[in-house]
């Protein structure tokens, strides 16, 4: 019941992963041929609003990516009793979510200024989407270690 269950979540989650990657990489293309075209916005961008969307995206990625790890230990501790499969789910959406609209500031950001910082910045975030991919591994992992924590007490 319990691989039943993982399979199940591993393969939502890796469903919603290939579609949300998709997308994006759809949305880049299109305002890299300049199907889709927001030059006429330009003159709303200045440099200040530039910084302070590099900033925001070099704070993003590690926040990110720290902010699913500290969840997955907060489930291995034990300390929420929620089940597994959905705290890693949920955590596994709030990672996604949040590159993801990063992500996309950076491709309508590119689209309107054509600033090659913001393409380079989008290209990074598709690479930090190599290390967002659903891990069977660790859930069957994290389900594991819930259960010893259950026996234990």
């Amino acid at each position: 019941m319990e691989k039943t269950r993982n399979t199940g979540t591993i393969k939502s989650l890796s469903t919603h992963y290939y579609i949300h990657v998709t997308v994006i990489a759809a949305l880049l293309a299109l305002v890299l041929f300049r199907v889709i075209d927001l030059s006429r916005y330009a003159e709303f961008i200045t440099v200040t609003a530039e910084r302070y969307a590099i900033l925001v995206t070099i704070i993003a990625i590690p926040v990110a990516l720290k902010t699913f790890s500290e969840r997955l230990k907060k489930v291995s501790k034990g300390s929420i009793n929620r089940p597994p499969e959905k705290e890693y789910a949920r955590a596994y959406f709030i990672r996604l979510y949040s590159v993801g609209i990063v992500t996309v500031a950076n491709i309508v950001l590119f689209s309107c200024s054509r600033n090659h910082n913001f393409l380079w910045l989008t290209i990074v975030l598709l690479i930090i989407y190599f290390f967002c991919k659903p891990s069977d591994a660790e859930l069957i992992a994290l389900t594991d270690t819930e259960k010893e924590a259950h026996e234990d007490a």
